[in-house]
């Protein structure tokens, strides 16, 4: 009968179904094997027919509300690990963010974007636009013509455009396209969806606080340029000036000579 049971618990379809002995020997040992077995329960001979209905619905009920704890134990664990999942992608895009903001040029930025989808195992080109320039790179360097006109055209299609396994999202500054999206998984393919827009929203910010930082920078130079510009005007004005008092001094001097000398003709 042990070995009957063993058999069933190796069968996968009748793994978890319930077995109760029926023995004819009730002592400790004949109840540690069926246990060891893999039964249910255990009845000893002779029984009550009643007994054995009411210890089987017993069975079944345990085995139905076991059923549910596994399920339980597997979508609680199942939510766990997406949570941490979720949660190792959500840092990736907070450390972007952190670093976003302290890139000072366009490239750093752009390198920056490519690194952080990268750490999905996501190929991405990005072009960022600014009044003074458009860049455009990729994972292996600056992006060929052809790539660059793909995401030339793709600007006209919207802020979120997917073909195929390829997703561009477009800003007025930032155009990210992802050329392998995870098409055959739906959950990862939308969560990268999501990570890839929050990303190019960010950048977009990014690039608006270089843009500001270039400009502040082109007006403090202008601004000192300006300074030295006055200050080369006010430096020549004093030399002109010192000229003037010389030679003002010395038409004085030679007035003075001239009237001394008429003093001779007058005495």
């Amino acid at each position: 009968m042990a070995e009957t049971c063993r058999r069933l618990r190796a069968v996968a379809a009748m793994g978890d179904l319930p077995v109760i002995f029926l023995s004819g020997h009730d002592g400790l040992d004949d109840r540690m094997r069926a246990y060891d077995a893999g039964g249910s329960d255990f009845i000893s001979k002779p029984f009550v027919p009643e007994e054995a209905l009411r210890k089987a619905g017993v069975a079944i009920r345990h085995n139905r509300r076991h059923a549910i704890a596994i399920a339980d134990k597997h979508a609680t664990s199942d939510t766990a690990m997406i949570a941490m999942t979720s949660l190792g992608e959500t840092g990736v895009l907070l450390k972007f963010s952190r670093g976003a903001l302290a890139c000072r040029t366009l490239y750093s930025l752009a390198e920056l974007a490519i690194e952080s989808m990268g750490s999905y195992n996501i190929d991405c080109h990005i072009q960022l636009r600014s009044p003074t320039q458009i860049l455009t790179l990729t994972p292996r360097g600056a992006a060929s013509p052809l790539e660059e006109s793909i995401i030339e055209n793709s600007k006209a299609r919207g802020r979120i455009f997917s073909f195929g396994n390829r997703l561009i999202i477009n800003y007025d500054s930032v155009s990210l396209l992802v050329t392998n999206m995870p098409v055959a998984d739906d959950d990862f393919c939308g969560r990268i969806r999501d990570h890839a827009a929050t990303l190019a929203e960010a950048a977009e910010a990014a690039v608006e606080n270089i843009n500001l930082r270039t400009e502040a920078i082109i007006r403090a130079n202008e601004l000192r340029d300006l300074a030295d510009t006055s200050r080369k005007a006010i430096e020549a004005l004093r030399a002109s000036y010192q000229e003037m008092q010389f030679a003002a001094r010395l038409e004085l001097e030679a007035m003075t000579d001239s009237i001394e000398g008429m003093y001779v003709f007058l005495g």
